[in-house]
């Protein structure tokens, strides 16, 4: 009599590419179809994993943070390098996120430069080493004039309706609540094309003053988080919740919208191997 059964098979995908496998199943006798009993089957593995590069024009815990972070998510792999001991191609990776660059160090114009070749999407992270004449010519959509070297102690507050990808009400209430990141105290300019995910607020004021912003460049998207101290964030969720649930999504969603890349191709063609 006819039946069906199901076996469930976990293969380890330990190599990448075009593999080969084959499911069969032994001769019983009397059985007088014995071609059915072997299929070749085909399964291309592909590392889907987006590689995120972290460059800092010096060591500082932000970077650490932002690792942990983003490795929290399987599809994301994250590297860290110190500017002055970065030497590899920046077309391997979907997105680079640069601390404190540009700064004095005159390698940092030439990561930048390869990095606006290869269209590579950039998050800006502001610290005290940014040399900002240098940094308002990448055309952010941001621009700072420093009005003195001491920085302002900058807290969060969210903008209602922030387009570009969904945050939890959770994540969205708490913001307010992270320590205050330090900010350059100057005069901020932002152009119509950028769009505010949160604000600076010094003190009890709350000013017009971008802190966390995004934008598009053609093809290429960016964001600036204008402020250092973004470890602070990490470890503050974690004293409140336990966990560091907040900030990784926080992070884990600005790395999706940023290293996401539109398919525009108008012919495609897919097809059996």
């Amino acid at each position: 009599d006819p039946f069906t059964q199901t076996v469930p098979v976990e293969l380890t995908a330990s190599n990448t590419g075009l593999q080969r496998y084959t499911v069969s199943l032994t001769i019983i006798d009397g059985e007088n179809n014995v071609r059915n009993n072997r299929q070749d089957i085909f399964i291309d593995v592909l590392d889907g994993r987006q590689k995120i590069l972290i460059v800092g024009a010096a060591p500082h815990p932000d970077m650490g943070a932002l690792k942990l972070a983003i490795e929290a998510n399987d599809n994301y792999q994250a590297e860290t390098f110190v500017l002055e001991n970065f030497d590899k191609p920046v077309r391997s990776y979907n997105l680079a996120i640069l601390h404190s660059i540009p700064s004095d160090n005159a390698q940092g114009q030439k990561l930048l430069s390869e990095l606006s070749a290869a269209k590579i999407p950039v998050f800006y992270i502001t610290g005290a080493q940014n040399r900002f004449t240098s940094f308002n010519s990448l055309g952010t959509g941001v621009a700072i004039q420093l009005n003195g070297q001491r920085p302002n102690e900058s807290e969060a507050f969210p903008i209602a309706d922030f387009p570009y990808f969904n945050l939890r009400q959770e994540a969205i209430n708490y913001m307010p609540k992270f320590p205050a990141a330090l900010t350059p105290f100057g005069t901020f300019t932002t152009s119509p094309a950028v769009t505010v995910l949160a604000r600076q607020k010094i003190g009890t004021l709350k000013t017009d003053y971008p802190l966390w912003v995004f934008s598009q460049q053609g093809e290429r998207k960016v964001s600036v988080f204008i402020g250092e101290g973004l470890y602070k964030w990490r470890l503050h969720d974690f004293a409140d919740h336990g966990n560091h649930d907040i900030f990784n999504e926080l992070i884990s969603k600005t790395i999706q919208f940023l290293s996401v890349r539109e398919e525009k191709s108008f012919f495609r063609v897919t097809t059996k191997s």
